[in-house]
């Protein structure tokens, strides 16, 4: 005698593949993101200023108001104090010169790019003019 398929482990196969489905569509969505951030140019706006993002070294930059990082680790150490919202932690790294904030509208020179998601730039005016320092691309 034949049996008919049990209703219930049909539905549960069906569970199975909408889950790997929505898994295999939240990792396209995650490397479209990955791909959009590696552009060379882009270009965002607030309602107060524009600023100009690139990866390429040499090219021009506007930066926000901004608290960067004189090395690469001093800017990590930045992150995860900002992350924890130490910001008195985060200043002190600026009293001790591990770190500078500039102003609204600074103009920057990309000098390095060879981080995933850091850039170097060397400040091209302001009261830093000159400094070097580390920054994420994708706050800008």
């Amino acid at each position: 005698m034949v049996s008919p398929e049990d209703p219930v482990k049909k539905r549960s196969g069906c569970k199975s593949s909408l889950i790997i489905l929505g898994i295999v569509f939240l990792f396209f969505v995650f490397m479209f993101m990955q791909c959009r951030s590696c552009l060379n140019s882009t270009t965002t706006s607030d309602s107060t200023s524009s600023y100009q993002i690139s990866s390429s070294i040499g090219s021009k930059i506007t930066i926000p108001y901004l608290i960067v990082g004189t090395t690469k680790a001093n800017w990590d150490e930045l992150v995860s104090l900002a992350s924890r919202k130490q910001h008195a932690a985060m200043m002190q790294m600026a009293n001790n010169g591990q770190a500078f904030i500039v102003e609204d509208n600074t103009r920057a020179e990309v000098i390095d790019t060879s981080s995933l998601y850091m850039i170097q730039v060397r400040i091209l005016d302001g009261q830093h003019q000159g400094k070097v320092g580390w920054l994420s691309s994708e706050l800008l």
